[in-house]
């Protein structure tokens, strides 16, 4: 930032000098204007510019200065020193003209290096902030899974055969509920926890996301085939949060509960951060798509899901 400040102070001083030296341009066109035509009426003996001559004085007095008395015209009646402070000005003039344009292509070189100086401002903004929010995402090493299963009759009571038990769907959940966990349990470095009837499973190692979410799946489509042997359609719904270390389990669980109450299927749903995080894994096993916008607490949110990769 300070290189461009220093370029724009560059600049006003560039400006003020090319003012300056069109001034000055303008000033010595009109002296050599002056000059040359009070030179011009006095080989004519005119008198009509006499009120000149302080300024004549002046010129010749600047000439003597410089040149003393070597100065002489190859013709009495021409002023030779006037003629020399007037050619001196034509080339004061010129001068003042390169100058001038000297500082105008100065100052066009200065608004290039300040865009680029801008540029590299901008860029070393943009890499700083893309390794903060990389920092942010990674710091995300945790994650939450929830599960959620609901039973239904596959036969209708008005279409049981007469004499047929009636299916208990509370016990026959409780029953997937328990062997859901058997088959889980034993992955390791996972947590699990129960929030309501929602089943949760924690880890604390983000790398351990896609053996967890294939047994999961595998677990709950080999439930499903069961519960449908008995006459039970299961369905289970899934929602995945990563979070930071030391994060309340209660603030993640009122992140995922929403993606849960959306009854969006069977893939797990998650927000924008886990697809972030989730991006950042090096061979995943699963594809991370978009779902759709959903009202979620009086907010639209892009929602996303996790399809297993064929």
């Amino acid at each position: 930032m300070d290189i461009i400040k220093n370029l724009k102070r560059l600049k006003i001083i560039c400006k003020i000098c090319s003012n300056i030296m069109m001034l000055l341009q303008i000033i010595l066109v009109i002296l050599v204007l002056l000059l040359s035509t009070y030179a011009f009426l006095q080989l004519l003996h005119s008198t009509a510019l006499d009120f000149l001559k302080p300024l004549v004085m002046f010129a010749k007095s600047v000439i003597q200065f410089f040149f003393k008395d070597t100065i002489k015209a190859s013709q009495p009646e021409i002023d030779g020193e006037l003629v020399v402070f007037i050619v001196l000005d034509i080339i004061l003039v010129f001068v003042a003209a390169q100058l001038k344009t000297a500082f105008k292509v100065y100052d066009e070189q200065l608004d290039k290096r300040i865009v680029e100086e801008k540029a590299k401002v901008e860029e070393q903004f943009n890499k700083n902030l893309s390794n903060e929010l990389h920092r942010s995402i990674v710091s995300c090493s945790n994650y939450m899974l929830g599960v959620l299963f609901k039973t239904s009759p596959l036969v209708a009571d008005s279409l049981q055969i007469f004499g047929e038990e009636k299916i208990d769907l509370e016990k026959v959940k409780a029953d997937v509920e328990a062997k859901f966990i058997a088959s889980v349990r034993n992955l390791k470095g996972i947590k699990l926890l129960r929030e309501g009837d929602v089943l949760l499973i924690l880890s604390s190692n983000f790398n351990t996301l896609d053996l967890v979410l294939s047994t999961v799946q595998e677990a709950i489509a080999k439930l499903k085939k069961e519960a449908k042997a008995i006459k039970v359609i299961l369905k289970a719904r899934m929602a995945i949060e990563t979070y930071k270390p030391m994060t309340p389990n209660k603030k993640v669980f009122a992140s995922i509960k929403p993606l849960l109450d959306l009854n969006l299927g069977a893939d797990a749903l998650c927000y924008g951060n886990f697809k972030n995080r989730y991006e950042l894994v090096k061979e995943p096993q699963f594809t991370v798509y978009v779902k759709g916008r959903y009202d979620i607490e009086n907010t639209e949110e892009t929602i996303y899901a996790l399809m297993k990769k064929s």
